[in-house]
């Protein structure tokens, strides 16, 4: 699943995107756009109205929430998006709040799962 798309500026996904490199740690909260990708390790509180994505190197440990969230590397904590999806070799412990998992073949998930009902859009009178 190709989850890094583009959207425009009336509430779709970010064509931009901020990257943690590998052997970089940091700790705090981040308010996102933007899609970001995290090679390095991350403790804290992440929102971004894009795509998260874990890479193999990358670790997180906190608290997320996102329109989709990529798993390659590690993810310790709580989640909530609309789609997780643990990649081969990925490996969350925590809990999930998604519309959708996926776990891919060698994929670890090791926590609790509760389903988010898809948002309906307002109806119109």
């Amino acid at each position: 699943m190709g989850i890094f798309g583009k959207r425009d500026q009336k509430g779709k996904l970010s064509d931009e995107t901020t990257l943690i490199s590998s052997k970089t740690k940091i700790n705090g909260e981040f308010d996102l756009k933007s899609n970001l990708h995290i090679d390095g390790e991350v403790e804290g509180k992440v929102h971004s109205a894009s795509v998260v994505s874990v890479g193999k190197s990358g670790r997180f440990k906190g608290e997320m929430r996102a329109h989709s969230l990529l798993i390659s590397g590690v993810f310790f904590g709580k989640v909530e998006a609309s789609t997780v999806e643990i990649m081969s070799g990925g490996r969350l412990i925590g809990d999930v709040i998604a519309e959708n998992l996926v776990i891919h073949d060698c994929g670890i998930f090791d926590g609790t799962c509760h389903h988010k009902e898809a948002k309906e859009p307002p109806a119109k009178d």
